[in-house]
């Protein structure tokens, strides 16, 4: 993965489903926007591969589990290098905020894929500066996420599919961090408090202990 080249800081929040990256992200764009220019997006994108994930995602389309890895890494280098994405921004100095990067693909894509083709297919995609993982357990994300304990058969089939992506989270960190910045907060807390830890976590990116402008507060 190449280094962000670029003045503007780039964060990534990153879980499970149901672990609350949409609602920390939205919190941490509004926290930095007092202090600058902060543009928050996600992945899968709205661009164009990134609109076909979604139908794929839905249900509404079918798709190889490879082919869907590669239409993930395509959205990605298109989100980053495309006109007015991640790039163009952190290059003019504005703070990008993304809701799920590659971290998503080493974990999700690697049920059907091999983990060093996954992790290949996506070496041209900017590092983060910073990736903020929201520790949540299995069977909170499914309470998140509106699966009710009567539905037996599906909450086995929905937890088991998802403690298979937290191994495979788990293994992905494990191996970024040898190069890249990754801090785990626990999720589990009420959503101020969550927004508090991700906040103590992103300051050290500008070494203060306030603001990101140079000023205390």
């Amino acid at each position: 993965m190449k280094a962000n080249p670029g003045p503007g800081k780039f964060i990534v929040l990153e879980g499970l489903d149901g672990a609350g990256t949409t609602t920390q992200a939205r919190l941490l764009e509004k926290r930095l926007a007092a202090r600058g220019p902060v543009w928050m997006t996600w992945e899968p994108s709205e661009g164009p591969a990134g609109r076909l994930i979604r139908r794929i995602l839905a249900g509404e389309e079918s798709c190889d589990p490879r082919a869907l890895a590669l239409l993930f890494a395509a959205d990605r280098l298109d989100h980053l290098y495309g006109p007015a994405g991640i790039l163009e921004h952190l290059r003019r100095g504005v703070h990008v905020v993304c809701d799920r990067y590659y971290l998503s693909s080493l974990a999700y894509q690697t049920l059907d894929a091999p983990f060093s083709w996954v992790y290949a297919i996506n070496c041209q995609a900017l590092r983060p500066d910073l990736t903020v993982f929201l520790e949540v357990p299995v069977a909170e994300c499914l309470a998140r996420i509106g699966i009710r304990q009567g539905e037996r058969q599906e909450l086995f089939e929905r937890q088991e599919a998802l403690e298979r992506v937290r191994v495979r989270y788990e293994r992905a960190i494990a191996h970024l961090r040898r190069r890249e910045r990754i801090v785990a907060v626990d999720g589990r807390p009420g959503i101020e408090a969550v927004a508090e830890a991700v906040w103590e976590a992103v300051r050290p990116l500008w070494d203060l202990p306030g603001g990101t402008d140079g000023t205390r507060r």
